[in-house]
């Protein structure tokens, strides 16, 4: 087995042993029973918008908090006696936090509505669970302390907003898709309603476009609190 998949196998246990797999099954169930009591022509809707809202929140806060153990367990300076570079742990870290938010929305999804619905709004899920995790990943590298991130997440929730505005129809232009969420939270909006499939590709090209600008700065901001970036660099 290679590095980065022990890296990532890694990544798995440290979030079970720190009961983010708990905590993420424990929302689940809790938004499967409150979804269940919706007629059924609504429940798409409504878990459009809150697979929006959980996966923004998972994502920052989960990203964050892991980031967080690192630093108080001792983590960092471990790592940087490896050749394991900055980059490989965020990717890992990244695909293990998404594939437990894609994981338990998909099977929310599965749970409160048929199939064929469940499967048009898997783009969607799956892009907001990348996009939030490497903002929460990305934070932890920048934000030294809990007050800043708190800051941070009280400030960008407007942002968040504005996207899950549009998904519920209150906006009409898609120039949102254009925001940091707005390409994952427009493929939602695409799994319920009849969408051009231009747009739904144009959607998934900004979503990508911005998960990778995210990526990108958590890399570059790696050396605030880790020091120096792994890999002798």
């Amino acid at each position: 087995m290679n590095s980065f998949a022990l890296l990532l196998l890694t990544e798995f246990k440290f979030q079970w042993r720190h009961g983010f797999v708990a905590a993420a099954i424990i929302v689940t169930l809790i938004w499967a029973a409150l979804l269940s009591l919706l007629p059924a022509e609504q429940r798409p809707f409504w878990f459009s918008i809150v697979a929006s809202i959980d996966v923004s929140a998972i994502g920052l806060l989960f990203g964050y908090g892991l980031g967080m153990l690192d630093g108080s367990q001792h983590i960092s300076p471990a790592l940087r006696l490896t050749p394991i570079r900055s980059i490989w742990l965020a990717l890992s870290r990244l695909i293990a936090l998404s594939a437990l938010t894609i994981l338990t929305l998909s099977l929310l999804a599965v749970v409160i509505m048929p199939l064929q619905q469940a499967f048009a709004l898997f783009p969607g899920i799956v892009l907001c669970a990348f996009f939030f995790s490497s903002v929460g990943i990305t934070a932890a590298r920048r934000l030294a302390s809990i007050n800043q991130f708190l800051i941070f997440f009280a400030l960008s929730g407007m942002v968040w907003a504005v996207p899950i505005l549009y998904l519920a129809g209150l906006l009409e232009s898609p120039i949102w898709v254009m925001l940091p969420s707005g390409g994952a939270t427009a493929l939602l909006k695409f799994g319920v309603e009849n969408t051009p499939l231009v747009m739904g590709v144009i959607a998934c090209l900004v979503q990508l476009l911005w998960t990778v600008v995210c990526v990108y700065f958590g890399e570059r901001w790696a050396a605030v609190n880790y020091e120096h970036r792994f890999g002798g660099h």
